[in-house]
């Protein structure tokens, strides 16, 4: 793929696709339809128009917040999301830096984001949403939180992408996702794994 020198921030670094740093089997959502559906939205650029996987919220209720955990360090610069037809696309969202999975949760929406940011159904994937480069550094999970669709019962999104750089910096503890976790479950990390995270953010 075509590499973007990038300055600014990242200086000797490059712009590059970020979904394989997304830790994909640690990603989980609240009020989604399908437990876990959420895992299918990193595609590959060459699969991301494909429609046959997405992530919808529970019948008659728009709410989604989506816990995406990186297994890498990242710098983002911007993001890239498909959303649904016929007004199940998210009309605005919040994204959140490094919040710990035990923080998940609908109160977010009240809560002050590091970015808030209006979005399109976008069906090519050809539109992408800058992000503000000294709030997306030293990035270990992001959150996005959608505040309304376009006016459906339901939201849907077919896939989400980043790009930025790697900082190769890898992450040391997993996160178990209980086989049991459904909707609105909030996931409780261990003791280890709160230390762990705490560690890594001050060390960032």
């Amino acid at each position: 793929s075509t590499l973007f020198p990038y300055t600014t921030l990242f200086r000797s670094s490059y712009i590059v696709d970020l979904t394989s740093t997304v830790a994909t089997d640690e990603v989980f959502a609240l009020n989604e339809k399908s437990h876990l559906s959420c895992q299918k939205l990193f595609k590959t650029r060459e699969e991301m128009l494909n429609r046959t996987d997405y992530c919808e919220s529970n019948d008659g209720d728009s709410d989604l917040i989506i816990y995406i955990p990186f297994s890498y360090q990242v710098n983002i610069r911007s993001m890239r999301i498909i959303g649904g037809e016929n007004g199940m696309t998210p009309g605005k969202i919040k994204i959140f830096v490094n919040k710990k999975e035990s923080d998940i949760d609908f109160d977010l929406k009240e809560a002050k984001a590091e970015q808030e940011q209006l979005c399109e159904e976008n069906p090519d994937g050809a539109m992408s949403y800058p992000l503000k480069a000294n709030k997306f550094h030293s990035v270990w999970s992001i959150t996005i939180v959608v505040m309304y669709n376009n006016g459906a019962d339901n939201t849907r999104i077919y896939y989400i992408g980043f790009e930025g750089a790697n900082t190769k910096k890898r992450k040391t503890f997993k996160l178990q996702i209980p086989e049991d976790s459904v909707n609105t479950t909030k996931i409780t990390p261990t003791k280890e794994e709160h230390i762990h995270d705490h560690l890594m953010l001050i060390g960032s």
